[in-house]
């Protein structure tokens, strides 16, 4: 297994926390009721390029979407454009992001669509909304319209949830307040299903050499992956480019 996979895969569990004890049942009960405070609902577009058209048009395309600003309520939405970290480039998901109370994605697909995005591009509008909040961010964190981003699907496991590894994510973030290092959490949950996203952002390019320096065979890490582990398993982790549209 190579070094850059090791690390990869190390990082699945150092950067999730999920740090309590089992429980009672009448505990197990009460966890249940505790939610997060959402601060955003966000919607993830798996799309496709079609065969006669090229990342240039779709480039333009967002240019001029971007210029004339049709989406209402553009003050409170981000659009998001992520490419895989690979050879593959006809691939790649739309991510809008709302403010809790500016919901307003059914007007976005139709100004895709009267801008003509129909041409260049296939993408499942079909999908759930999830809800989301920024978990934790470094300290003086520069945030740019270009980054890295690690997105692993995860699932709970059975008497498990948000509410049993909150107190665990303090103690998390404090640790982490020590650490020079340019990056944020972002935390999304679908309440349909007992699964949710870790989103690990990265503004700095030597990430990867960081996390083998200073966490992966810290006594921390070993302790965030035991507990993870007893806890949710993760279903797949991608990692890729990201760039902000709006």
């Amino acid at each position: 297994m190579s070094n850059l996979l090791k690390i990869h895969l190390n990082f699945i569990f150092l950067f999730i926390v999920i740090g309590c004890s089992k429980e009672n049942s009448d505990s197990i009960d009460l966890n249940k009721l505790i939610k997060p405070e959402y601060e955003f609902t966000t919607y993830f577009l798996n799309c496709s390029l079609k065969n006669d058209s090229s990342l240039l048009e779709l480039e333009s395309f967002f240019s001029n979407f971007q210029r004339t600003n049709k989406n209402k309520d553009i003050e409170t939405s981000s659009l998001y454009l992520f490419f895989p970290d690979s050879v593959r480039l006809d691939a790649f998901i739309l991510n809008a992001v709302y403010a809790n109370k500016s919901d307003d994605y059914s007007d976005f697909i139709q100004d895709l669509s009267d801008d003509g995005f129909d041409k260049f591009a296939n993408c499942n509008f079909n999908v759930d909304s999830e809800k989301g909040l920024k978990i934790l961010s470094s300290n003086n964190l520069i945030q740019k319209d270009n980054f890295s981003s690690e997105i692993l699907r995860c699932k709970y496991k059975d008497g498990f949830n948000f509410a049993t590894f909150r107190i665990a994510i303090d103690r998390f973030k404090q640790s982490l307040s020590k650490m020079d290092f340019d990056y944020e959490v972002i935390y999304v949950e679908n309440e349909k299903l007992n699964n949710f996203t870790w989103i690990n952002n990265f503004y700095s390019q030597d990430y990867s050499k960081y996390i083998l320096e200073n966490w992966q065979s810290s006594d921390e890490a070993f302790q965030v992956k035991n507990e993870f582990t007893e806890n949710a398993e993760c279903i797949d982790s991608r990692f890729y480019k990201v760039f902000k549209l709006i």
